[in-house]
């Protein structure tokens, strides 16, 4: 006679086979585990790369984007440890979005600014500075010199602790 082991069902033939994985168990749990793992991921790079490559060109859809992004990262609340799952992939998303935010004032703008500013050239060391304070370069009529006996470092407080060397022009 035939003995069912506990946990396999005998087929048609008596044979034993191994019960059928229909969404739970261990390869069940693996693989909801990849999912948050990738969401993780996702949710940790993707709101930087929007900052720093989309926010310029597109500000208003950018922040429609991330805001669904960050619906999506409250998602798993419906599952058993969701809450936990939730406010780790929250976190990351605010952190990574605000890592973002630091990106494109600190990087991707000033890029933009001196892409886009006006450049002058010829400029004679008389002209008052306030006709140039548009530029984002500026270049000097052909006798113009640095005075480097008069040079000195100044120490601006502006966007943080940056020194400059700053000389009188002559021409």
């Amino acid at each position: 006679a035939d003995v069912a082991r506990p946990g396999f069902d005998l087929g048609t033939r008596g044979e034993a086979k191994p019960p059928r994985d229909v969404g739970g168990g261990a390869s069940g749990q693996r693989n909801r585990n990849r999912g948050a793992c990738g969401s993780f991921c996702f949710l940790l790079f993707v709101p930087t790369l929007l900052f720093v490559f989309v926010y310029q060109r597109f500000p208003m859809s950018t922040l429609i984007l991330l805001g669904l992004l960050a619906l999506s990262s409250v998602s798993p609340l419906g599952s058993p440890r969701g809450s936990e799952l939730a406010a780790v992939l929250l976190g990351g998303f605010i952190l990574s979005s605000a890592n973002g935010l630091h990106c494109y004032y600190s990087h991707a703008l000033p890029v933009f600014f001196l892409r886009t500013g006006r450049s002058y050239s010829n400029v004679s060391p008389q002209a008052p500075a306030v006709a140039f304070s548009d530029a984002s370069m500026v270049r000097f009529a052909e006798n113009v010199q640095v005075e480097d006996s008069k040079a000195l470092g100044m120490t601006s407080l502006d966007g943080g602790i940056n020194t400059f060397c700053v000389g009188p022009l002559v021409d």
